[in-house]
């Protein structure tokens, strides 16, 4: 991801974004389940339709290159006792 950038290139915080998403259910016929419902990862998977998503991204400093780490489906703002219960 970062070859052929110097160390300032490489400079990057941490974000977490919580953003909108449209609400629907979708058959993976791939993973055999539903998606498109609350899912905090780890078995922790609920029938309620997610209308959010958490974004944990990296993004450089100095330079405009972004990477997505991880994503969850949420149905409302996750409270941040959650983030560290599920981690």
């Amino acid at each position: 991801m970062t070859n052929g950038l110097d160390d300032k290139q490489r400079e990057c915080v941490l974000l977490l974004d919580e953003v909108s998403v449209r609400s629907d259910l979708v058959y993976n016929k791939s993973n055999d389940r539903i998606d498109g419902v609350v899912d905090l990862s780890q078995g922790k998977r609920t029938m309620e339709v997610a209308s959010k998503a958490l974004v944990f991204m990296l993004k450089g400093v100095f330079s405009s290159w972004k990477y997505v780490i991880s994503y969850y489906a949420t149905s409302s703002c996750l409270k941040s006792k959650y983030l560290l219960f599920y981690s």
